[in-house]
């Protein structure tokens, strides 16, 4: 199983060592890989090129070679005029032009997608998804929709990933994680903002999406907006960093890859993103197969105490 990579929505303006936190993580977690959101202006902002600052922070982010760069436009759930979407491709696309630094991105991050179907929603993303492969023709392309939720599985297919969890509800992420087919997760990401559980909570959440196959995973103390980087940031990159061999697997497991919790779905809301924490909540036996993961100690912590008591009595 894979590691998934680091979705990272970097909205925070960058002054001079802001985005520091997320260059260092880079460099001292090679095996972890990151895709970054960049956003000056709710777009690309009104200028071809952006202000020296971002050039600056942009170009640094540049130089480390497990991070790729994408250029934040919001589609406002379908509203967001078309050609105003793909003149702003354009002009991230204009980037990877400018001589005096290497400010390039890698594709396109479509926020606010919608996730009903409809001919009209369908035409219009196929016409974003299209547009943006086209255009970022001198690297291999990546363009991610983010409806923030369950999406309709008819515009799957339209995107190189699409992120179907962004919420502060731990219960309803999971209840999202569950909608989608184990076969079609690695090309799913998740955000989890507002998170106000533990270091060690947030390993075992980060380990319980990581076995259930997710492609991309954020978790942050942050609230939506993300103009701050998370307090468990560190945290958060040396755990998916050493996460190999048995850290990958659940506690234990059946015959289906279903993460089960108690909390029941609620109307898709996009990218509008609850903000109540709940805890992780223990799965119960049903006649189906089904994944148990830790939320406590495993039975192997359990021996490995029984037996060093044994041997110092």
């Amino acid at each position: 199983m894979s590691i998934p990579s680091v979705l990272v929505p970097l909205y925070t303006y960058p002054t001079l060592n802001a985005w520091a936190p997320l260059t260092s993580c880079a460099a001292q977690n090679p095996s972890v890989s990151f895709t970054v959101v960049i956003n000056p202006d709710n777009g690309p902002g009104a200028s071809n090129i952006p202000n020296d600052d971002y050039v600056a922070s942009i170009s640094d982010l540049n130089t480390n070679e497990n991070i790729k760069l994408l250029g934040y436009i919001t589609t406002a759930y379908g509203s967001h005029a078309l050609a105003d979407c793909l003149g702003e491709v354009a002009t991230y696309a204009n980037w990877a032009s400018y001589t005096q630094a290497d400010i390039h991105v890698d594709g396109i991050f479509f926020d606010q997608t919608p996730s009903q179907y409809s001919e009209a929603h369908y035409q219009y993303l196929s016409n974003l998804s299209s547009s943006a492969k086209a255009t970022f023709v001198e690297s291999p392309s990546l363009d991610t929709f983010n409806p923030g939720t369950n999406s309709d599985p008819q515009l799957w297919p339209l995107s190189d990933e699409i992120n179907s969890i962004e919420t502060g509800d731990i219960g309803y992420a999971y209840t999202l994680l569950n909608n989608i087919p184990p076969s079609e997760r690695p090309k799913q990401s998740a955000i989890i903002n507002n998170y106000a559980g533990s270091a060690v909570d947030q390993n075992i959440l980060l380990q319980n999406f990581v076995a259930a196959g997710i492609g991309g995973i954020f978790i942050t103390t942050a609230p939506p907006g993300y103009h701050t980087f998370s307090h468990l940031w560190t945290d958060f990159c040396t755990s998916l960093a050493n996460m190999t061999g048995d850290a990958l697997r659940p506690a234990a497991t059946t015959t289906s890859s279903s993460v089960r919790t108690t909390s029941a779905p609620r109307p898709s809301s996009g990218s509008q993103s609850s903000t109540t924490t709940s805890a992780v909540a223990k799965p119960t036996a049903t006649n189906s197969a089904t994944v148990f993961y830790r939320s406590r100690p495993s039975l192997h912590t359990f021996i490995y105490l029984i037996v060093y008591l044994a041997a110092i009595i």
